[in-house]
């Protein structure tokens, strides 16, 4: 670009540099000082540019660009240099500020440390597979959020990032979402501390995403969270995560497009749900804990007095493939009527329903099912429902409970609907089923 080197001061417009396969660096734009944006409120955009190295030769443009930055598949790319001049930056029109997305040879952000203050928009920082760490963000105190997704932070797909502590600057409100997913090597959420409050994703409705970090430890980075989620909590696949402690500041939880508010999926090693014992009152969606291998017990949840349901299945609560779980009883607060199926599949250990002895009523999901336990092994018992009286809307399966031996418990239950498959009362494969007297 060594061409336009006469160009100087002011371009009233953006930077686009875009699909050039073999451009190396920027070198002849330093005489560039400032920017204005284009119509997709966009100031600097340089994408696509397999061969390119070095962003040196903007590093004349000083104060703030109007628009946002954004920076995608430039696979060569090793740092940010030459934009430590910029100190804020604007939004473009689906509300992102600073977008760093797929530049597989970025190690480093240090050249964004210029930026300081508040971001109109969202920080995403995705698919960058050499970058360690987020230092070069510390100087940013605020966030927006994307008009498109609604996220305020999105961390995605940067399989070498060990820390966010890049983040620490950030103080108080995010008005979107928080989403941390894919990022194999990240050991912990420290650097989050200073986040008091968190909004949701406009499409999915989630204000809180952790989901496929593989080496994530702790979430206590984001004790400083505290009052309610507006949208659902996903903590999926993370696979060395014990514990949910730093959680504990959350006292109420919304629900995602889907209709779930709390969804634990999958983490391999999680121990304890105590992290959640701040969450009181009700779930305006349903309740999913499943796979998760260590689990034992559901302490933590006792806070719970009410639950919604999804939309995709009209499940209420769903307890499945939980091979350590031992016990129910961190259910005891739910108190009333579910209004959608209540799901127990798959739990290796669980002997009793103690701890479901406040339900007193169950509608059904989109399968027609009101009561599915299926293929508990060790259960005994389903006195636990003893509670339920009146109508089911939908129908009772109970199939696959190798140890079962009686239905005492279902003696409140009145009358039945029917399932998908026009059945009421479906009992099948209970071996030590001695008695349908309940």
């Amino acid at each position: 670009l060594e061409g336009l080197g006469g160009v100087t001061g002011v371009l009233l417009g953006s930077l686009y540099i875009g699909d050039n396969g073999k451009l190396v660096s920027l070198h002849g734009l330093e005489g560039v000082e400032s920017l204005g944006k284009d119509k997709h409120g966009k100031s600097i955009d340089i994408e696509h540019n397999g061969a390119l190295q070095s962003l040196e030769g903007l590093g004349g443009v000083k104060g703030s660009v109007p628009g946002s930055v954004s920076i995608k598949n430039n696979g060569r790319l090793v740092s940010l240099r030459g934009l430590e001049g910029i100190d804020s930056t604007g939004r473009d029109i689906d509300g992102y500020s600073i977008v760093i997305d797929n530049n597989g040879a970025l190690q480093s952000l240090e050249g964004l440390r210029g930026v300081r203050g508040s971001l109109p928009g969202s920080l995403v920082i995705q698919n960058n597979s050499n970058l360690a760490s987020l230092h070069g963000l510390e100087a940013i105190e605020s966030l927006g959020k994307s008009s498109l997704h609604g996220t305020s932070i999105f961390i995605n797909g940067n399989g070498a990032l060990q820390s966010v502590g890049g983040l620490r600057g950030v103080r108080g409100s995010l008005p979107g979402s928080l989403w941390f997913e894919n990022n194999g090597k990240l050991v912990s959420l420290q650097g989050l501390e200073g986040i008091d409050s968190v909004g949701k994703s406009l499409q999915s409705g989630t204000s809180i995403f952790i989901g496929s970090n593989n080496a994530l430890q702790s979430l206590e980075g984001l004790r400083g969270v505290k009052g309610t989620l507006p949208g659902c909590l996903w903590i999926w696949f993370n696979g060395k995560l014990a514990s949910l402690r730093g959680l504990e500041g959350v006292k109420s939880v919304g629900q995602c497009a889907e209709g779930v508010s709390i969804d634990i999926y999958g983490n391999a090693v999680l121990q304890s749900l105590r992290g959640l014992a701040g969450v009181r009152g009700a779930l305006l969606g349903g309740l999913w804990i499943w796979k998760n291998g260590r689990l034992s017990s559901l302490h933590g949840l006792e806070g719970i007095e009410s639950v919604g349901k999804d939309r995709d299945y009209g499940s209420s609560v769903y307890i499945g493939y939980e091979g350590a779980l031992q016990s129910l009883e961190g259910l005891g607060g739910i108190r009333g009527t579910l209004p959608g199926c209540f799901w127990l599949h798959r739990n290796e250990q669980i002997v009793s329903l103690n701890g479901l002895e406040g339900i007193d009523s169950i509608g059904k999901d989109l399968g027609g099912y009101s009561i599915v336990i299926d293929g508990n092994a060790a259960l005994q018992s389903l006195e636990g429902l003893g509670g339920v009286t009146g109508v089911l809307l939908g129908s009772l399966y109970i199939g696959d409970n190798g140890k079962l031996v009686s239905l005492h418990g279902l003696e409140g239950v009145e009358s039945l609907g029917k399932d998908k498959h026009g059945k009421s009362i479906d009992i099948e494969h209970n071996g030590a089923l001695q008695s349908l007297e309940g």
